[in-house]
């Protein structure tokens, strides 16, 4: 029997999806991770299992069908021969058998699998291909699995790549890492220099790798561990490695088990455990492959990750401290954020001394007050997060986390919306509030504007010179040389990189906005859909306004909830005078598309006056049904108007425009509504 996910279900899995979606563009676009690797598999577990409830959730943006992240922005796209997949992930030895007995199921001799376990790298993914005559050609990053970057001349500086390889033609997949030495000299030579620490080995690799300049790449001394290869003649993965170690490759220690069972891989998951903090990289699993490629070929994949090999990932590093105070921050929308202020503790190389809480129903689920020994655990990322607390030992005067009244900002008294966790400032002039939102706008996936840190945004907010993130447009040098920490020099660079962009792309325009849910993925998805603001705005103040919402979430991947509020968001803003000031500032970049594409998709635009034969409300629903738009009034976008009964001052702006006007029943063959009888709803059908 199949079950159907209700309205309760069906809002979880959306929540899901967007803060993986949101963590993933954080993790691999910006390399500023929002959520802890625990945390995002522990989602991503919980994901998979209602879309395996209810298949019919299943959408396109889900990160379950996803393999990797999209290509940023400044390096070539390459295009794979052979997809870059992802690997699925397993936790504990429960999971390993069950990985053993779908192998088994396809396996023509159950007790004789093979299988290879290799340590698994906290690095990033590179495809690095050589020529006919052995010679390094080109490297790409996996990017969406498809589609990578072209890191050619990166890559080349990394040392421990060779240039040429014996045999001809080759492809190499492998990680590009930062090994732990380098990373603790090359930290202390940043901090002696005055610069913020790299916050993990991964993060430094990472960032190295996408650097625009080969010679930054080459200071950051990166290397490379190869794990796969293609083009040559092998039998099976324990070969591969030992082929492309002969190849002069960096390979991992690897185990080849001969039994059918994996059961003796988990002394070798228990071992690399125990030695990984001894080992020179940093590695958080084991992943596990099916040696045999003829049984590889056989197993296949699936969109995402190969059927023959999974990753089986470490729990959590974690340990204690003492909870010293908590910090109240103000979002952009203005949510409130308790965070945790730490006894500074190391975990996995990184001192942590501030750790968030998220919302208060967290806080009072884990119990946590003021003066606690807190859980703190972290697996080789950036964010940790606080686990549980020791109330063993609680001391007697440890002070409850109450709930704030009042802004901590503006001292505005704070707002909680019926259903929803968070509590929120409801002032949108709050300083707090328009700090965050000047930050979030020259972050790297918005305006991307180079030196303009978190430091100096709240500056500007508290010093009066900037209200609006627009605002900044205006900036002279002059304005910012009164600013801590900025001289003549660094103030003439800032106004450059600002004012270089004036012109920016739709998508980080609409990002720049502050609408709720409208993320970078839903950014991306309006800009493919519209010709231009002006296009996006005709279908948000169709009249009504629901129709709109219903064009808007038509688009696939978009979604009501996020359709609604882009169409709340852009309103408030227009209403507020607030949307021609953002146009005034900036010169928008819109996607080329052929015009007749678009204006297909579209077809056409109609505004209706007069009294009609059926209600307005059922005619405006044909119109968008059909594909076309529902204006309001009339203006040079309009294309036709419908004229009923009685018209109003309409039919003499259109006649003035040289607008065709038609009639009710012109309307209907237009929309290639077939004709009925008087007894039957003309609009029935649609």
């Amino acid at each position: 029997m199949t079950m159907t996910a209700d309205k309760s279900i069906t809002k979880q899995v959306e929540e899901l999806k967007a803060r993986l979606n949101a963590a993933g563009v954080a993790y691999y676009i910006d390399s500023k991770p929002i959520m802890s690797d625990a945390l995002y598999d522990e989602l991503y577990q919980k994901l998979v299992l209602f879309e395996r409830a209810y298949p019919e959730l299943v959408t396109p943006d889900s990160p379950t069908q996803r393999v990797g992240a999209p290509a940023s922005e400044g390096f070539k796209k390459i295009h794979h021969g052979t997809p870059m997949l992802s690997l699925d992930n397993i936790f504990d030895l429960k999971e390993t058998l069950a990985f053993h007995a779908r192998i088994q199921r396809s396996a023509a001799n159950p007790d004789s699998i093979v299988y290879t376990a290799e340590p698994k790298f906290d690095g990033l993914a590179v495809k690095i291909q050589y020529d006919a005559d052995g010679f390094f050609e080109s490297a790409s990053t996996r990017g969406d699995g498809l589609i990578g970057e072209d890191v050619t001349a990166n890559v080349r500086t990394i040392r421990s790549v060779p240039l040429k390889v014996i045999g001809g033609a080759l492809t190499v997949t492998g990680e590009v890492v930062m090994e732990k030495a380098t990373f603790a000299r090359l930290n202390a030579q940043r901090v002696a220099a005055g610069d913020s620490p790299w916050a993990t080995p991964r993060h430094a690799a990472a960032g190295g790798l996408k650097q625009l300049d080969p010679r930054d790449t080459a200071a950051r001394c990166l290397d490379f561990y190869a794990y796969g290869m293609e083009n040559r003649e092998m039998s099976g993965q324990y070969q591969a490695l030992k082929t492309l170690g002969d190849l002069g490759f960096k390979t991992s220690r690897t185990l080849a088990v001969s039994t059918g069972s994996v059961k003796i891989i988990g002394p070798f998951i228990k071992t690399m455990h125990e030695e990984r903090q001894t080992l020179p990289v940093e590695i958080d699993g084991v992943v596990i492959k099916v040696d045999n490629l003829d049984l590889q070929k056989k197993l296949g994949a699936t969109s995402h990750a190969p059927r023959w090999a999974t990753a089986y990932k470490f729990p959590a590093e974690e340990k204690t401290t003492l909870l010293r105070g908590v910090d109240f921050q103000v979002g952009r929308s203005g949510t409130i954020t308790p965070v945790a202020l730490l006894e500074p503790v190391s975990i996995g190389g990184t001192t942590i001394s501030r750790v968030s809480l998220h919302n208060f129903d967290q806080v009072e689920r884990l119990d946590v007050q003021i003066g606690d020994t807190v859980c703190v655990r972290r697996a080789a990322d950036v964010i940790p997060e606080i686990t549980g607390v020791d109330l063993s030992k609680r001391p007697a005067d440890a002070a409850p986390l109450n709930r704030p009244k009042v802004c901590p900002e503006c001292g505005t008294t704070l707002a909680k919306e019926e259903d929803a966790v968070a509590i929120r400032c409801p002032n949108s002039a709050c300083p707090g509030r328009r700090i965050a939102w000047l930050q979030h706008f020259v972050r790297r996936d918005v305006y991307n504007i180079d030196g303009f840190g978190e430091k100096l945004a709240e500056m500007l907010v508290k010093r009066a010179l900037v209200e609006e993130p627009y605002d900044i447009f205006k900036l002279t040098e002059a304005d910012l040389l009164g600013l801590d920490g900025i001289g003549e020099k660094s103030a003439a660079k800032l106004v450059a990189a600002i004012q270089s962009r004036r012109i920016i792309n739709f998508e980080r325009f609409l990002m720049g906005l502050n609408i709720p849910l409208l993320g970078h993925h839903a950014s991306k998805l309006i800009a493919k859909n519209f010709i231009d603001i002006l296009d996006l705005m005709g279908v948000v103040k169709t009249i009504p306004s629901s129709f709109g919402i219903i064009r808007l979430a038509s688009i696939e991947g978009l979604g009501n909830a996020v359709a609604e509020s882009i169409g709340q968001g852009l309103l408030a803003l227009e209403a507020a005078e607030k949307l021609p000031r953002w146009l005034a500032a900036v010169k928008i970049r819109y996607p080329q598309k052929p015009k007749a594409k678009v204006k297909a998709r579209h077809s056409k635009t109609y505004v209706i006056t007069g009294t009609l034969s059926e209600p307005r409300k059922e005619i405006e629903g044909a119109i968008i049904r059909s594909g076309c738009i529902v204006g309001g009034s009339v203006s040079k976008q309009t294309d036709f108007l419908v004229c009923g009964d009685k018209p109003g001052s309409k039919k003499a702006k259109a006649e003035k425009l040289g607008i065709p006007i038609i009639t009710e029943q012109q309307l209907m063959v237009q929309l290639s509504i077939p004709p009925t009888g008087p007894e039957t709803k003309r609009l029935v059908k649609l």
